[in-house]
């Protein structure tokens, strides 16, 4: 997930897409007033800790792997795939934040979400609803396709439908925690939440450590610039 950069008015890293589509109506550039916004619109989020697998069904391949925890004060989300589990990334719906985190080099990048969302940029609800409150999002019909079980749990089916009328997804929403857990595209693509479970977080386990460095983003993703020495001379 961290081979992805953020560039111009984009949004942010591809692991925020996952994102609960909450900041669709956040149009105003005042960041105390987006971050009340975001927390009002996060207070019915569920708490909870789960591992979130993409693959591709056709082909049996994984595509990704991580731990999220998520709840009205934040999300989580740190790698599992080997190699990358010193990479996290949290964001503070309290305070409207988000830093990437490089345990390893004991760095942090805080990005800034209030520039991200201006009135041109995509909106994350725009292509994504996994992990939303909403199947399907706000640019696709969604038609209920009943109830259910999956993978032991109770959920909610939608089958989701382009201005064809065509099922481009199909999601399932978990009745106890009101949220998608399931997502397959037409091609075969699955986001899923496996291994739910309830759990209470602080606000502060949603910002990162005091001890981590903070560092440019030219820094987190490239390494840090070469030091001169001598008034400048090597």
């Amino acid at each position: 997930m961290f081979k992805t950069s953020v560039s111009g008015n984009s949004g942010l890293l591809i692991f925020l897409l996952c994102m609960p589509a909450m900041a669709d109506s956040i149009q105003s550039k005042n960041s105390m007033l987006a971050a009340r916004e975001i927390y009002s619109a996060a207070s019915s989020l569920p708490s909870i800790s789960a591992r979130h697998i993409r693959w591709h069904e056709p082909s049996e391949i994984e595509l990704l792997r991580a731990t999220i925890e998520l709840s009205q004060y934040g999300f989580r989300v740190r790698q599992s795939s080997a190699g990358d589990r010193h990479k996290e990334m949290l964001q503070n719906f309290v305070a409207n934040e988000a830093w990437l985190v490089d345990h390893k080099r004991s760095i942090a990048h805080r990005l800034q979400v209030e520039d991200e969302f201006d009135d041109n940029a995509p909106r994350l609800g725009d292509f994504a609803s996994f992990l939303s409150e909403e199947p399907c999002g706000p640019l696709l019909k969604k038609t209920d396709a009943g109830l259910g079980q999956w993978r032991g749990r109770d959920v909610h089916a939608w089958h989701c439908q382009d201005q064809n009328n065509t099922v481009v997804t199909i999601e399932f929403v978990d009745n106890a925690y009101g949220i998608v857990v399931y997502r397959r595209t037409e091609n075969g693509q699955i986001d899923e939440l496996r291994h739910l479970q309830e759990r209470k977080f602080s606000v502060e386990h949603f910002k990162p450590h005091k001890d981590l460095r903070l560092v440019t983003r030219q820094e987190f993703f490239g390494g840090a610039p070469e030091i001169s020495i001598y008034g400048g001379k090597k």
